[in-house]
């Protein structure tokens, strides 16, 4: 998938909403969205679209792929930490765009993790031990990352002081 331009996005919403105004398909369409993650999302958005007159079989998993690496990825990150006030929590004025995709895991109970998405509750246990992180790397020599881990709500005793969780 490419990038499509902000004119063209709207476009296409305006074309889905009008589409979910036809009697026929309002029959159809029924979409509850109960703990939302970026997966969630494109599994109801395909079954939406698996009841128009043309059909398309896509896989889930490409269109995640494909979504992970456009700019998307990155600016729908952004909007939902916006939404939910994330920065101004944290960093007050100041905000980050991820850039790489990663997957968290904490361990759970011996093979069973909690994996951490857009849209979960972590409880205090979930991230008492060190978790399992994992990204792509275009496998280029030049490469480095830092990856950092850090509690902004700082020290519970002292001033300027660091903890270490894990």
């Amino acid at each position: 998938m490419n990038p499509v331009s902000t004119s063209e996005s709207h476009k296409r919403f305006e074309h889905y909403a009008n589409q979910r105004n036809r009697a026929d398909l309002k029959n159809y369409i029924t979409m509850v969205l109960v703990g939302v993650t970026e997966r969630n999302i494109l599994q109801s958005l395909l079954l939406i679209f698996s009841f128009f007159p043309t059909k398309v079989r896509l896989s889930i998993d490409e269109v995640h792929d494909d979504w992970l690496s456009s700019r998307s990825f990155s600016e729908n990150l952004r909007m939902i930490a916006d939404h939910y006030g994330l920065f101004d929590d944290l960093f007050k004025h100041g905000y980050f765009i991820p850039r790489i995709p990663l997957n968290v895991n904490y361990p759970y109970d011996n093979d069973q993790v909690t994996p951490i998405y857009s849209g979960n509750r972590l409880y205090a246990k979930d991230p008492s031990e060190k978790p399992q992180v994992e990204w792509k790397s275009t496998n280029e020599s030049n490469e480095y990352y830092t990856l950092i881990f850090t509690n902004l709500d700082g020290h519970l005793k002292e001033d300027n002081a660091e903890v270490l969780h894990w």
